[in-house]
Order: structure tokens, then sequence, then C-alpha cells
């Protein structure tokens, strides 16, 4: 992995871009977006527009923290 700060923060916390499966044939994946695409991640209200589309579809489809259990209503 491989992680490139961007800014901080007042609480000292940092915000960074990062890849992971880099290597010199590959920029590797951006594991904001891999989260966000699995539906376990929330984007953040400044998070780059694309972000919050993958947010969006995550949600609609279901995935990660945004899937609905099944209630089994013959219980």
């Amino acid at each position: 992995m491989h992680c490139e700060e961007q800014s901080r923060n007042e609480d000292r916390s940092i915000n960074a871009i990062c890849q992971v499966g880099v290597s010199s044939f590959s920029d590797g994946e951006d594991l904001a977006a891999y989260l966000l695409r699995q539906g376990w991640a929330v984007a953040r209200p400044d998070a780059p527009f694309e972000y919050h589309v993958l947010e969006r579809i995550a949600r609609r489809q279901g995935v990660g923290i945004w899937e609905v259990p099944v209630v089994n209503l013959h219980d």
C-alpha cells in the first residue's frame, strides 16, 4: 500500500490518498473507492464527486453496510 498525504486536520488526523497493489506495472487501486464500491465506507461531504457516486451505487445495490437484512415472516 502507498499513501500520499493531502492535508492535516485540527485533530491531527491525516487526509491521504491510498493505493493498494502498487507495482512497477500498475498504479494500484484507490482504497477509498474500493471501500465505497463494496459498501464499507461513507463519502465525506467534501469528498470528490466520484466518491459520492460510488456510495450511492453501493446504497442502491444494498451491499456492505447498506445491506438490508431479509426478514423471514414465517418464523
